[in-house]
């Protein structure tokens, strides 16, 4: 049983029992978790399944395996209720609560199909996520719509063509795709009413002190090889009615090698000669380090972990890629992907990210890292852009999601 609770996760505790199926959109970092538990742990006794991504239960659910909570508790991960999706449509739990929902967010997605049936007549069905809203509401009617919450009455489609002005984008012939754009005059304020009838939006400052956080953005340059331009010219060939899936592979492609190299079909590795990026990320390194004692560097490929490793290894300096023992380690490599659930406040106060998604995502999840409850010292965070080449897009998409995300929050808690 959780005693000791800050004012703002009493509240949202309270919320939660109050609303049966509701969300908390708490920043990372403000406990909302603890929340959950502490209201789940005050209701009747009943069956608990507590959802989460694979690399959330093993980096944090597993710590509450030892806690009295007064129901038979289920802790599974998203990717083991989608593959046994049939099974788990079928099953009755009283009480619901899906950790990191924005995973939910595909309404044509297996699992948000399967939470969909799962949730239809449990009692009590709790969402939990910092970053609900990323790309358009749509995301959010995704989270409701698997939940359960009864916050959007209508389709997917009827929701998205009465808010939004939508794009058609062709693929294939009497086959089309709408894509959401902008949103029809007087609509937002409507849609953010309507969302917080059932969902508690909180952002970190409004309930923690946490000390500063600032982001330096590091450039390299001349990086586009002939291999980049190739690949980039083999890119504006491709228009937006054919051949998406070769578009989109070049894009990736590009990325990768903004940073270096390229994945041939056969899964090796083609390298350029000489990675200025990799010169940079040695020096910043070693420059962090005679301030502190330990880094977090994130990567996005696995090529990018082993060109990092064997820069560290040769620069004798200590580091791994593993959890489970860490805290002796200067570096610890951690894939963006999997940077969720796991709480370095004590690690460390600095993080580097080598490469990175175009995922806003997994970029602020990364930060709430380092950046969060019981941190002490100021955070910073470099990133590592390749100037010039796809990079330096992927960098404006992040902090344009980042905007939109923010300009949500304060409607959503009156600021503007």
């Amino acid at each position: 049983m959780i005693k000791s609770l800050y004012k703002h996760q009493r509240e949202a505790a309270t919320f939660l029992i109050n609303k049966q199926h509701a969300c908390l959109f708490h920043e990372v970092g403000t406990g909302k978790t603890n929340s959950a538990i502490y209201a789940v742990d005050n209701l009747p006794h009943g069956k608990l399944l507590i959802a989460a991504p694979a690399c959330v239960i093993r980096g944090m659910w597993c710590i509450y395996d030892d806690l009295p909570i007064n129901q038979d508790v289920d802790i599974l991960s998203y990717e083991f209720i989608s593959f046994h999706a049939r099974e788990f449509s079928q099953r009755h739990y009283d009480y619901v609560i899906a950790d990191e929902c924005h995973k939910l967010k595909s309404i044509k997605s297996k699992c948000g199909k399967c939470f969909r049936m799962l949730t239809k007549h449990c009692q009590y069905v709790w969402g939990l996520t910092g970053t609900p809203y990323v790309t358009s509401f749509m995301d959010i009617y995704g989270i409701f719509f698997a939940l359960n919450i009864k916050a959007f009455d209508e389709t997917y489609d009827e929701f998205m063509h009465r808010v939004y002005k939508c794009d058609t984008i062709y693929i294939a012939p009497g086959k089309f795709i709408y894509k959401p754009v902008e949103l029809k005059p007087g609509m937002m304020d409507l849609l953010v009413s309507r969302v917080c009838e059932y969902a508690s939006v909180l952002t970190a400052d409004q309930c923690l002190t946490l000390p500063e956080l600032t982001v330096k953005e590091l450039l390299v340059n001349n990086m586009q090889t002939k291999e980049y331009l190739d690949c980039l010219k083999g890119i504006v060939t491709y228009s937006d009615k054919q051949d998406t899936i070769n578009k989109l592979g070049c894009i990736q492609k590009l990325h990768q090698l903004s940073n270096g190299f390229i994945y041939n079909p056969d899964k090796t590795v083609n390298c350029v000669k000489y990675n200025l990026k990799l010169d940079l990320c040695e020096n910043i390194v070693k420059m962090l380090l005679e301030e502190r004692d330990k880094l977090v560097i994130i990567y996005e490929y696995e090529y990018d972990r082993k060109c990092l490793k064997l820069l560290l290894d040769n620069a004798g300096i200590s580091n791994t890629s593993e959890l489970d023992d860490f805290s002796s380690m200067q570096i610890l490599l951690l894939q963006e992907q999997s940077a969720v659930g796991i709480n370095l406040q004590n690690y460390t106060n600095c993080m580097i990210f080598y490469t990175f998604s175009y995922s806003y995502l997994q970029y602020t999840q990364a930060v709430g890292r380092i950046h969060r409850s019981g941190q002490t010292k100021p955070c910073f965070v470099y990133v590592l852009i390749n100037s010039h080449t796809s990079e330096g897009k992927i960098w404006q998409a992040v902090q344009k999601a980042y905007d939109m995300d923010t300009t949500f929050k304060s409607l959503c808690m009156g600021d503007e």
